[in-house]
């Protein structure tokens, strides 16, 4: 079963942020989905300490105000000015 969770994670995760919409949820989802594996790895004793640059990108793109420029967040932004919340 959890290995269909984590696919429907990383194909739903990956396409919002190669569409550029919702692209900060998008990170956070998939920094926590990817947090979990770390522990998991971590518990298991088979950690890696290159894994750091699986998450670091996506706490990056989780704080930084992405899609703004091509992606589908600009559109909706110049269209509804209201959605300046915070996962757009």
């Amino acid at each position: 079963f959890f290995q269909w969770v984590v696919v429907a994670i990383e194909i739903g995760a990956g396409l919002l942020l190669m569409l550029g919409l919702a692209s900060r949820g998008a990170a956070l989802i998939d920094l926590g989905q990817q947090l979990f594996l770390a522990l998991v790895y971590f518990s298991s004793n088979r950690w890696m300490f290159e894994q750091p640059h699986e998450y670091i990108p996506l706490i990056v793109l989780a704080i930084v105000p992405t899609g703004r420029m091509w992606g589908l967040d600009a559109w909706l932004l110049r269209r509804y000015p209201n959605l300046r919340r915070w996962p757009f």
